[in-house]
């Protein structure tokens, strides 16, 4: 039986897509002190909310948090998948030094993320078959965000650099456990565009994921485009309400 579950070994490895879901990340392209930014909506592989602030003129923070919604089942088996991810990250704002709404914002990011995802398979073909995985995961990330805001229309994109570390553990019929480590190293752009009024936009995102190395790269698949619907909020900063009174 432990040679058949080392053989199904590299299979059971090929689903490991299913224990990463990339992240929809934040692009707040702040520009001033006391100006926030906040986003909430639904992706092709999960529910997402993010918000960032910034401190002064030249830094900001963000923090970010994706959790899945699919539970797969059909005549033979039972699929069950849970996938929770949290981000937080320093960055600085008004790369560009630009007048506020007149040209491009450019801003870079830096932080580190946690994830666990969890998934269940119940086989009832002839005799009954149980298997868990279970997926945690942390992450370190370098990220610029570069954009346009108008009044009425945002648009933007971004570029990831993450390095993920992974711990994965299966159990079969809760007998034999199999544990891996391995480490991937995946770029991941994001483009969006908001429309709206001043401080609320509907918002569409789309990304795409790309391992480009990593010691298990082989039998790493992902999701390589994912796409998200979502509402945005922004509240000016302390600069632009007092032009706003004046």
């Amino acid at each position: 039986m432990k040679q058949l579950y080392f053989f199904i070994i590299p299979l059971l490895l090929q689903s490991c897509s299913l224990m990463y879901v990339p992240s929809v990340s934040s692009i707040p392209l702040l520009e001033e002190k006391g100006e926030f930014h906040g986003e909430a909506g639904m992706s092709t592989n999960s529910i997402y909310a993010n918000a960032a602030y910034a401190f002064t003129n030249n830094f900001a923070a963000s923090v970010s948090g994706n959790l899945s919604y699919e539970n797969l089942p059909n005549s033979e088996q039972t699929y069950d998948f849970v996938h929770r991810y949290a981000e937080a990250s320093l960055g600085t704002i008004n790369v560009l030094h630009s007048e506020r709404s007149k040209r491009p914002s450019l801003e870079i990011y830096g932080g580190m993320g946690m994830g666990r995802a969890t998934a269940n398979r119940y086989y009832y073909h002839k005799s009954y078959y149980y298997m868990d995985y279970t997926c945690n995961y942390y992450s370190f990330f370098a990220q610029g965000n570069f954009g346009l805001k108008r009044r009425i229309v945002e648009v933007g994109t971004s570029l990831r650099l993450v390095y993920s570390q992974f711990n994965y553990v299966v159990n079969e019929n809760k007998k034999f456990p199999f544990q891996t480590n391995f480490g991937i190293f995946c770029a991941e752009p994001m483009g969006f565009v908001g429309v709206g009024v001043k401080n609320l936009k509907f918002v569409h995102r789309f990304g795409y994921s790309l391992p480009i190395y990593g010691s298990s790269s082989g039998e790493f698949n992902w999701t390589l485009l994912h796409a998200s619907i979502g509402i945005s909020c922004r509240i000016a900063g302390k600069t632009d309400k007092s032009k706003n009174n004046n």
